[in-house]
């Protein structure tokens, strides 16, 4: 017996009516958002998709900011594909310009993954652990009679401070990616069936 499909994307398999800017663009977009939010996005996926009424109603659910080419993947309803050539426009020009884009990526990556926060934490941390080496280096060249008068205890100022904002800021980064985790209120899992 064949299991139902709920999500039907529509997927280019070539993107040549669009110019290399475009098109770089539009790869580019889909592999950050692999990258950052690890759904499953096909490259040239595009934004036709047919939904059964019980995806609907359950993305319905769904709060804040909907970019449905990554919360459809993210709600894990089983889902299949369809090819299309897409045709040069006959007339008029598209409304999705550059700037639109953009912005689409922007709210995507800060509406659906909590990466971008992490990356910066760790990167915080990364910081404070060079600059606590640096210390040490710093200690050393004291101790040795290598550094000039000041120096050492105003790098070790600067560092010993540094490195422990930075690594406060990578506390506090973990933390709101907590609660944005929280408050993006997409369910976990949904339930197929009870019986």
């Amino acid at each position: 017996m064949e299991q139902p499909v709920y999500i039907v994307y529509a997927v280019r398999p070539t993107r040549g009516t669009d110019g290399l800017l475009k098109r770089s663009f539009a790869l580019a977009y889909y592999w950050l958002m692999r990258l950052l939010t690890g759904a499953p996005v096909a490259d040239s996926q595009a934004d036709f998709t047919l939904v059964s009424r019980r995806v609907l109603d359950e993305v319905s659910l769904v709060g804040g900011d909907k970019v449905l080419l990554l919360l459809l993947p993210a709600i894990g309803f089983r889902s299949a594909s369809v090819q299309y050539e897409a045709l040069p426009r006959i007339a008029g020009d598209g409304r999705f310009g550059f700037r639109r884009q953009l912005r689409m990526a922007r709210s995507s990556v800060f509406e659906y993954s909590s990466k971008p926060l992490r990356m910066v934490a760790g990167l915080g941390l990364a910081l404070a652990v060079g600059a606590l080496v640096w210390l040490g280096y710093v200690i050393a060249a004291y101790v040795s009679g290598r550094s000039v008068d000041g120096w050492a205890s105003v790098m070790s100022a600067v560092l010993a401070v540094g490195g422990l904002v930075l690594l406060s800021l990578s506390l506090i980064g973990e933390d709101v990616a907590r609660v944005h985790d929280i408050l993006k209120n997409q369910p976990r899992y949904f339930i197929d069936s009870l019986d």
